[in-house]
């Protein structure tokens, strides 16, 4: 499915009278630790150790050969730290300095570099290098007690999507967020992963509409074939007890490093959405039982909200209709969506950017998009993917329905139904959240209000219904934080809001009353999987290294 790539390359420098030498640039070899331990537990870059070993490196390294000295973040032997970048490939830049200083401490003949890794409380390698020159060559370095020497490290890693799995780039932003030169850094990794069914589509900030409970998965790495499998992917009768589509499969970490979690929803580390072939390919549904003639009636709900154009086949008393013909239906009755207002083009927003305040600018801002929140361009600056909603006291999040909504290639005519928000975890306690619609945007009538207890499970959300269609123009969602810690409505905080948008379709209308008794039945293909307590859904993914 996905691919999780990693590299780093050092250059190694001292001063002389004021200019900068270079005395070595070399790449490493990622070893089985580091693999292992993206499958198994947390990822930290904990320090760099040097040593005066000469053996190639090879995957099955679990220390330098002969350990000279190390530094790490906590004692302050890195002088600078960049902020990750986003590179044009999608990969992520980490760059930090090191220095040696000159002390009869640091005494030796320096010939290899290792990358250890922490996990709170022991140490592993994770990279292995020999120093080499410009042509390859092994190469050593004598350090004195009254030299001072230089590294540049430079940490690429990369998650590849495929045309089965999709990696969220807003989890691996989240967990790179609080990388400085005082602590170190936490790389994505598949430890504590769970997945969840879902009856929307997951975004960048949330994992979409959950259908029933979390599963979590077990993790293995396998040497020979360089893959992380997971196991125990079950969802079992009781995860779903109605009949829903799953219309995804998120994968979500057990927790989000540092202080991010405490104002985030859960945010995904990736999913797989339907339909997809490869995963799924289409099912066909037979036997289906759709009503009984009356000798008067011609319209009949069919059994299924959703299938693929064209495949119904429809039967009065084991003859087959002809399509356009003896009947006519929709294969997208009564189809509803809860969908997440960056990503379809239903609506336009007409909230301000909210600046956020961070150096890289406003990552997370509202922006103002013409045609809807669809995202923009990703080409390597932060700034260009400002897709996510947020609101406060002064700042309203508001948007203006389409003529005519569609959502992504679905049929167009749906309609606003319900309104969800996730909010965050207890700092939000006592915030209020009201859904208003207007006809011109100046008159709004509340539509209903919700008040954050700050109980239950770390997140927490709230579906506004509306008991009557409402065909308002003009919708909009406030958040009074007057009540709540001075922390919260003195900082802005992030709210997922989504949408529920309903579509009323045709039911199947024959041409012609279905006679008395009759019995109707159909067949059609399904292109996404269907989930109640009668049957398991299995699902376990591989990750290639």
């Amino acid at each position: 499915m996905g691919r999780i790539g990693m590299n780093n390359t050092y250059t190694i420098y001292k001063y002389e009278n004021g200019r900068k030498k270079i005395l070595a640039h070399f790449h490493n070899i990622v070893v089985n630790n580091m693999r292992n331990a993206l499958a198994s537990r947390k990822v930290e870059v904990h320090s760099v150790w040097f040593g005066s070993g000469s053996r190639e490196p090879s995957e099955s390294d679990t220390a330098l050969t002969s350990p000279l000295w190390t530094f790490t973040w906590n004692y302050g032997n890195i002088i600078s730290a960049e902020a990750p970048q986003v590179q044009q490939d999608g990969s992520w830049l980490i760059k930090f300095t090191g220095k040696i200083d000159a002390s009869a401490s640091y005494v030796g003949t320096v010939s290899e570099v290792g990358l250890y890794l922490t996990n709170g409380s022991n140490l592993q390698m994770g990279t292995h290098a020999l120093i080499k020159d410009a042509e390859g060559n092994p190469m050593s370095i004598t350090k004195t007690d009254t030299e001072v020497l230089y590294i540049d490290v430079r940490i690429r890693y990369q998650l590849t999507s495929s045309t089965e799995f999709e990696w969220n780039p807003f989890y691996t932003y989240l967990l790179m967020q609080g990388y400085s030169s005082q602590s170190w850094i936490t790389l994505p990794s598949l430890y504590g992963i769970r997945m969840t069914m879902c009856a929307a589509y997951p975004d960048l900030m949330s994992d979409g509409n959950r259908m029933g409970s979390a599963v979590n998965l077990t993790n293995s790495y396998n040497a020979s074939s360089k893959k992380i499998t997971c196991s125990n992917g079950r969802f079992g009768t009781e995860n779903q007890t109605s009949q829903q589509y799953v219309n995804a499969i998120a994968l979500a970490p057990a927790f989000i490093s540092g202080s991010y979690d405490y104002y985030l929803p859960s945010v995904p580390i990736g999913w797989v959405k339907f339909p997809n072939r490869e995963i799924f390919p289409n099912r066909t549904l037979s036997g289906m039982t759709v009503g009984t003639g009356d000798g008067v009636t011609t319209e009949f709900k069919p059994p299924l909200n959703l299938w693929v154009k064209d495949t119904e086949k429809i039967y009065v008393d084991g003859v087959l209709q002809e399509r356009g013909v003896d009947y006519t239906c929709d294969h997208q009755n009564n189809l509803d969506n809860l969908v997440s207002l960056q990503s379809v083009n239903f609506c336009t927003l007409r909230s301000q950017l909210i600046n956020l305040g961070y150096s890289n600018g406003s990552y997370m801002g509202c922006h103002p998009l013409k045609g809807g929140f669809n995202k923009t361009g990703y080409s390597g600056n932060l700034d260009q993917r400002r897709v996510y909603v947020l609101w406060d006291n002064d700042h309203p999040l508001e948007w203006e329905m389409n003529e005519n909504p569609q959502i992504g290639n679905e049929a167009d005519g749906f309609y606003l139904a319900q309104v969800h928000c996730n909010v965050s975890y207890t700092s939000m306690t006592n915030a209020k959240f009201t859904v208003s619609w207007s006809d011109d945007a100046n008159e709004w009538t509340d539509e209903g209000t919700y008040t954050y207890t700050g109980t239950g499970s770390a997140t927490d959300s709230h579906m506004f219904q509306f008991a009557n269609r409402i065909s308002a123009k003009y919708w909009r969602v406030t958040a009074d934080l007057s009540a709540c810690y001075e922390s919260v409505r003195t900082a802005r905080l992030y709210v997922d809001a989504r949408c529920y948008l309903k579509r009323t379709g045709q039911p199947i209308i024959f041409t012609n009353a279905p006679a008395v008794d009759s019995v109707i039945t159909m067949e059609a293909d399904i292109d996404r999987p269907m989930k109640n307590s009668n049957f398991v859904l299995d699902f376990n993914p591989e990750f290639q290294l």
